[in-house]
């Protein structure tokens, strides 16, 4: 039970002191004004002028000495009240008087006025001046009386209590309004006065029989109430004699109340808490309570807690956060929490508590940094240059060839984005070609937050099942507002992309330690090539296998990012080359170099791939070096118009392109299992309204799985009607907007990507 008794709300009125602004002169007749609302429990009087008076004060009764030199104050009180207790502790050497009066005039110490037995003196520092001695009744009003003679300085003025006990009642004189008495005793059926929404908590005013009226602010009239909110609960109330007092309690969210969305509990619904989320998929527990607040509600909600807690850096932190609808399963539902909830705060404690001060969800571990020989995180973008109105396009890619991440489970950061070069309007990103993403257990979501300068991001597996290498963990793209050249990865311009809040997580929830590079294109900086002109000639698709990259002329470099690009070691390829031409086809000298060793350069044994002169397109079969580094590296791919010469790996030469290409080396064999065949997924008619088909080549197998992302990042399974390379997809009930599908069978994955119009 928590009884507040607030004193200061119990006397109703403010006691104001003119000592400051209104001296007493010899003579004189000093005029106090009343003030209405709460008096203070304690407040300072300053002595600023020690020259008044020359020695022939006023007749004080009785004179506790100090001569000239002297202040005055005069503190008027209501009628009616009594048991004035008034305490002054001087700080220096000084004569000090109080003297209680009783008087209804505007008035000024003299003869009989002053009542008997209430005053007192003081001269020693520390000494405690109190008055009155006894009960009395200020029944025509009066006040008290202070005299200060000595040096300048502070005192601090107490009031202690001011009781309406006179026998004639509580009286309403016109100038202070209606007077007070005790605050009422509220008892609440919480025993420490904490509540989550939705709970049922009842209030009672202790001995009601005592009052005549009992109303609560905002509520209703009544000695019991139910309420089911944290908040001030303020209860005023009279008597018979028409005395008025009010209470108040203040009931605060409990701090185990569950905020859909903050899974992590740091008080914030971000990207990141799809962490726990992921962490804790398909783990169930006891449901939350069905009470009026919605589920998904952004208010804290009481809940059972569940038979275990989350492991790692959210240690102490029960499953039941992570539960964001109280459905009593962590699934993909929860993830709505954070669309809808994004952004908001638990709400700090309500006043006279303080109980979120010290939490910050993280049990007071800091999380460990890491360092430079950690697997990186990088930025590429696949061109060269872009022109206002168009779309840059980049990936964030995690790990090397040569330094692949180990056990990633999860992460969440948030990509700062040139504001002042980009379209505030417009960000789009891309989940489907995460490396993390093998076999559709995974969840992501991202929100876009243009006033602050970055995309909030968070991504994680949902099988309890980490997952080690490199390559592409999603795609991005913004519309830049002005002309930028020079948006090369292998150039050392330095575009605003950055990353800040960086957490990648194992399984376990304990930290995978990524490398940011900050304002960098790509891990590698391989040496520059490019064709300085492309007015005649350029690079126009490229071939492996069946797998096309049709890239067009791109003003003699472009750096790409072929997310389904993959080569065994030890195994042989049919790359195709096709040049294109503005006017007479020319020969032209091709070379492709390979990084077989991840060192950042092509100048080792086994490199070069292929040398050729041609003037049309033409496949050469390649044999991927068994040597060859296992993971992501770079594949530069020249097209020079023959001079005689042949092109070197870091030259830029008059006429002709360079393209580079990050590709993934695989082992020989199966990387996850039954050996994957990536491909694209044929969708179409695309973009469409209600209905498209969906096929892959007959000879690449059936899918038996399809599933699809949205540009959240929130997944949706779908059921195809039977086995089989193709399928007639109903998709009219979806919101409009663009979606990944992933198809998937016993010989493959493949994506694509669909986009539905209204």
């Amino acid at each position: 039970m928590k009884t507040i008794i607030n004193y200061a709300g119990l006397l109703g009125f403010v006691l104001f002191w003119a000592g400051q602004t209104t001296q007493a002169q010899p003579g004189s007749t000093v005029c106090n004004p009343i003030g209405l609302g709460e008096i203070p429990s304690s407040f300072a009087l300053e002595i600023t002028d020690n020259n008044f008076g020359s020695g022939s004060e006023p007749d004080i009764w009785p004179d506790c000495g100090g001569g000239a030199n002297s202040k005055f104050y005069f503190f008027r009180l209501p009628e009616g009240f009594t048991n004035a207790t008034i305490q002054l502790i001087p700080q220096e050497t000084r004569v000090f008087q109080l003297a209680l009066l009783d008087t209804a005039a505007c008035f000024f110490p003299g003869p009989g006025r002053f009542i008997p037995g209430t005053d007192d003196c003081a001269a020693i520092p520390g000494e405690t001046l109190q008055i009155p001695g006894a009960d009395v009744c200020l029944t025509n009003g009066g006040g008290f009386f202070l005299k200060v003679s000595g040096q300048t300085g502070s005192y601090q003025l107490r009031l202690r209590a001011l009781l309406p006990t006179c026998d004639d009642g509580c009286v309403n004189g016109t100038e202070t309004g209606v007077d007070s008495i005790a605050a009422p005793t509220i008892i609440s059926s919480s025993a420490d006065s904490t509540l989550c929404s939705g709970d049922l908590v009842f209030l009672q005013i202790a001995s009601a029989s005592t009052y005549s009226s009992i109303v609560w602010s905002g509520i209703g009239a009544g000695s019991l109430i139910t309420v089911n909110k944290p908040g001030v609960y303020i209860a005023n109330v009279s008597n018979a004699a028409g005395c008025s007092g009010q209470g108040r309690i203040v009931l605060n969210y409990d701090a185990d109340c569950v905020w859909p969305g903050d899974a992590d509990r740091n008080q914030t619904v971000q990207a990141r808490d799809i962490l726990p989320m992921g962490i804790a998929f398909n783990r169930t527990g006891p449901s939350r309570p069905i009470t009026s607040v919605p589920p998904l509600a952004f208010e804290g909600q009481s809940g059972p807690d569940w038979p275990m807690d989350l492991p790692g850096i959210y240690e102490g932190i029960n499953l039941k956060f992570a539960d964001s609808d109280g459905n009593g399963a962590i699934n993909a539902d929860d993830v709505l929490a954070l669309s809808l909830n994004y952004g908001k705060q638990v709400p700090s404690m309500l006043p006279e508590s303080g109980r979120w001060g010290d939490f910050d969800g993280s049990g007071g571990a800091e999380w460990a940094r890491a360092s430079s020989t950690d697997p990186p995180l990088f930025i590429v973008f696949d061109q060269d240059s872009v022109e206002a109105g168009d779309t840059l396009r980049g990936s964030v890619l995690s790990g090397t060839a040569l330094e692949p991440v180990s056990n990633l489970y999860g992460y969440g950061l948030n990509l700062t984005l040139p504001m002042a070069f980009i379209d505030s309007n417009y960000f789009e990103l891309d989940f489907s070609p995460s490396w993390l993403d093998d076999d559709g257990d995974v969840s992501g979501f991202h929100q876009f937050v243009p006033a602050l300068g970055y995309a909030d991001i968070g991504y994680t597996r949902t099988d309890q099942t980490p997952r080690s290498g490199s390559g592409v963990l999603f795609n991005f793209g913004v519309i830049v507002v002005d002309n930028l050249d020079g948006v090369r990865v292998t150039k050392t311009r330095q575009l605003p992309f950055n990353f800040q809040d960086l957490l990648a997580l194992d399984v376990g929830a304990d930290s995978v330690f990524l490398n940011p590079l900050p304002d960098t294109a790509t891990a590698l900086q391989f040496c520059d090539s490019r064709g300085l002109s492309t007015a005649s000639e350029f690079i126009d698709a490229f071939r492996v296998n069946t797998r096309t990259v049709n890239s067009g002329n791109n003003g003699g470099y472009r750096f790409l990012t072929v997310n389904a690009n993959f080569l065994k070691a030890g195994t042989s390829y049919n790359f195709g080359f096709r040049p294109g031409y503005i006017g007479p086809a020319t020969n032209q000298h091709w070379r492709a170099w390979l990084d077989v060793n991840a060192d950042g350069d092509f100048d080792d044994p086994g490199e070069l791939l292929v040398d050729q002169v041609r003037n049309g397109f033409f496949q050469r079969s390649i044999t991927v070096p068994d040597s060859s580094a296992i993971g992501w590296t770079h594949l530069r791919i020249q097209m020079k118009r023959w001079d005689g010469v042949a092109p070197q790996p870091c030259e830029d030469f008059a006429f002709g392109e360079v393209e580079d290409f990050f590709v993934e080396i695989r082992p020989s064999g199966p990387r996850f299992g039954e050996e994957q065949l990536p491909g694209t997924l044929q969708v179409w008619p695309n973009p469409a309204q209600d209905r498209v088909r969906i096929a892959v080549p007959a000879s690449e197998g059936q899918m038996d799985r399809l599933r699809l992302v949205n540009a959240q990042g929130q997944g949706l399974e779908l059921q195809l009607p039977e086995p089989g390379n193709s399928a007639m997809l109903d998709l009219s009930a979806l919101p409009r907007g663009w979606y990944a599908i992933h198809a998937s069978g016993p010989h493959g994955v493949w994506t694509g990507r669909v986009v539905l119009l209204p």
